[in-house]
């Protein structure tokens, strides 16, 4: 019985600690990837949700970006379909990335040491220049 009503207090700790969800989410996406990729979104936005269920940080480095707000409002002008798409993503909630809730673009950046004794769970795109690894 004490093991219940501990476990169900380190529960509610975490459920406590987690960051609400941004309501801007769907400008982080944008901020993250430009390409209009629904998938990648989808991933990128379940990866938020699974690390708000853990009670981390939302953890997206794009969302604190000084000019997210102007850099979002001129990429919808290149391409306005990227609004539906982001916000598609951040509505479904659907865990597309298999419970992964750290990522980064493989390629382009080398892979973090953070990632060092995490297990990846997810490869988007493997071998491309758009290549996405997920861990958990």
């Amino acid at each position: 019985m004490r093991c219940i009503v501990i476990l169900l207090l380190l529960i509610f700790c975490s459920i406590a600690n987690a960051e609400p969800m941004p309501n801007n989410l769907w400008q982080g996406l944008i901020a993250e990837s430009t390409k209009g990729n629904l998938e990648e979104y989808r991933v990128i936005a379940s990866i938020v949700r699974n690390r708000q269920v853990k009670g981390l940080s939302v953890g997206l480095i794009a969302l604190k970006r000084k000019d997210l707000t102007v850099f979002v409002k001129r990429e919808l002008q290149y391409n306005p379909k990227l609004e539906a798409l982001t916000k598609e993503a951040c509505n479904d909630n659907k865990d597309y990335a298999n419970g992964a809730t750290h990522y980064e673009h493989t390629r382009q950046y080398p892979v973090p040491k953070w990632a060092k004794g995490k297990k990846v769970v997810l490869v988007l795109y493997k071998g491309t220049k758009d290549e996405l690894t997920a861990w958990k």
